[in-house]
């Protein structure tokens, strides 16, 4: 496949792609196996931050990537609590409530389904507490308190909270928190450009490990690791460690040759 790019902007991208191959259907839309393979890795890299369109012909389409928006839910058992916050987050333009839900396990199912970039996330609920769920949550996925006991401020900062806010929620201390919590998603989002730079192509992609850019051919990989928010790429004689989600690996190897040889330490 061929990929020819007509402008660059600072969040939108024009190409043109020709295929190699015989062309096929994707997405209801013309297109062929090279849009296919676009998509795919655009998926990769920017989950649910792009979108793409086709113009003038079949050939030529605009991709739009969404850096400024985080995606963002409410974990509350408090349904005045819930809505109270969801008032907010409507309010402030860098966030899009993709969900509210009463208790950490809702949330948890929610969360292996979707990507989510922030939690509002109460600490006092029955069940599993907001001290204990917020142990599980990616490093990926930022997180902010709202509680109405200040007591907890301390257990907060032990699990890298972003900040902790005091119920009921002023809307000036909310802006605040959301700035903090922006600045890091900014940060998440350019270390994951970085991890994966995928070259279109059948053989072989780039990933970046101590700093610097390593090509991986599939025909060399033996198996893969994953470890925590890592991944260890095992080659013939070297041996790959990189930040990133094992699903995103995952997604880029040829599923009849690699099935089976990926394992979750």
């Amino acid at each position: 496949m061929y990929i020819f790019l007509f402008k660059v902007e600072e969040n939108r991208l024009e190409f043109r792609c020709e295929n190699t191959m015989p062309a096929v259907a994707v997405s209801n839309k013309v297109g062929g196996i090279g849009l296919a393979n676009i998509q795919r890795r655009l998926g990769l890299l920017y989950p649910d931050r792009y979108e793409l369109e086709q113009i003038e012909n079949e050939n030529r389409y605009m991709v739009t990537f969404m850096y400024n928006v985080m995606n963002c839910i409410i974990v509350d058992d408090e349904p005045l609590a819930r809505e109270a916050m969801k008032l907010l987050i409507e309010e402030a333009e860098c966030l899009q409530l993709v969900g509210s839900f009463n208790s950490a396990a809702t949330a948890s199912d929610f969360m292996e389904q979707h990507v989510v970039d922030l939690v509002f996330l109460d600490i006092q609920m029955p069940g599993i507490t907001g001290i204990e769920f917020a142990r599980t949550i990616s490093k990926r996925t930022l997180v902010i308190f709202t509680t109405a006991y200040t007591e907890y401020a301390l257990d907060s900062y032990e699990v890298d909270a972003i900040d902790y806010l005091i119920k009921p929620v002023e809307a000036e201390r909310f802006q605040k928190a959301v700035e903090k919590a922006q600045s890091y998603h900014s940060l998440l989002l350019q270390e994951e450009k970085e991890a994966i730079e995928t070259i279109v192509a059948a053989e072989y992609f780039f990933v970046k490990a101590e700093r610097r850019y390593f090509k991986v051919n599939f025909s060399d990989i033996l198996f893969v690791e994953g470890l925590k928010d890592y991944v260890i790429l095992q080659l013939g004689e070297q041996r790959i460690i990189t930040r990133m989600s094992l699903k995103a690996v995952f997604d880029l190897l040829p599923k009849d040759s690699f099935y089976g040889s990926i394992n979750r330490i």
